[in-house]
C-alpha cells in the first residue's frame, strides 16, 4: 500500500511493518497505524522517524535510550501487557520520542524520558508508558485542584500521618496557627488573593 507523507513525500507501506498503537499516542490519540523510516545513506541510524500512517503531517523521531547513556526497567500492568499480546519480555524494545528544544540556551534535541514507547516486535504492537513521579511540582498541583473539589484532601492526610509518627501535640499546633494569623492580620490590611 502507499502511504503519502509530508517528509517523504509517497512512500510504499508493507502491512506486515505496520505499528499498531490500540490507544494511540499522548496528545495523538487518534493515531494508532505507525511505520519505521529511516535514511539509508547516512549508515547505520541513531534514530528513526516513527510516521504515522493516519495522518501524513505526524511524524516523531524516536531513538534507543541506550544511544543517550539510558536504561529502562519497565513494570507493565496485566492490561497493558495483553494490549500488546507481550508474552516474552524479550521480544518488547523500548524506545524514546526526541523533541527540538526552543528558546533555551542550550537548544537542540531532547529526548522525553518519562513517556517512553513500548513496542512488542513480534506482535508489532505498542504503547506509550507515562512514567509519573510520585514527588513533582505537578502532582502537588493536581492535589490542590482534587483537595479544592473535594472535602477529602489528600494533603489533610498526609499531614496527619505526620503528626500522629511524630507525636505532636494538636493543641499547641492549633495555638501556633492562631498565633500566626493573628500577626498576619496585624501587619497585612490587604491579603492576597485567595486568603480568608
Amino acid at each position: 500500500m502507499k502511504v503519502e507523507t509530508f517528509l517523504f513525500g509517497s512512500v510504499d507501506v508493507n502491512p506486515e511493518q505496520v505499528i499498531e498503537f490500540p490507544a494511540g499516542l499522548l496528545s495523538f490519540e487518534n493515531n494508532k497505524r505507525f511505520m519505521l523510516i529511516h535514511e539509508t545513506e547516512s549508515g547505520d541510524p541513531v534514530s528513526f522517524t516513527l510516521q504515522s500512517l493516519d495522518d501524513p503531517h505526524l511524524a516523531l523521531q524516536i531513538i534507543d535510550p541506550a544511544a543517550l547513556g539510558f536504561t529502562y526497567e519497565l513494570a507493565l500492568t496485566d492490561a497493558e501487557t495483553a494490549a500488546i499480546k507481550l508474552t516474552d519480555p524479550a521480544d518488547a524494545v523500548v524506545v524514546l520520542v526526541l523533541f527540538k528544544q526552543e528558546g533555551k540556551a542550550t537548544a537542540g534535541m531532547g529526548a522525553n524520558l518519562r513517556a517512553p514507547l513500548v513496542v512488542n516486535t513480534k506482535a508489532r504492537l505498542g504503547l506509550q508508558k507515562l512514567l509519573v513521579s510520585k514527588a513533582a511540582m505537578r502532582e502537588g498541583i493536581l492535589y490542590d485542584i482534587m483537595g479544592r473539589a473535594s472535602d477529602n484532601d489528600p494533603r489533610d492526610e498526609s499531614v496527619a500521618a505526620l503528626t500522629r509518627r511524630y507525636d505532636i501535640d494538636a493543641a499547641q499546633a492549633l495555638r501556633v496557627e492562631a498565633t500566626a494569623q493573628r500577626l498576619f492580620e496585624a501587619f497585612y490590611t490587604t491579603k492576597p488573593d485567595g486568603m480568608g
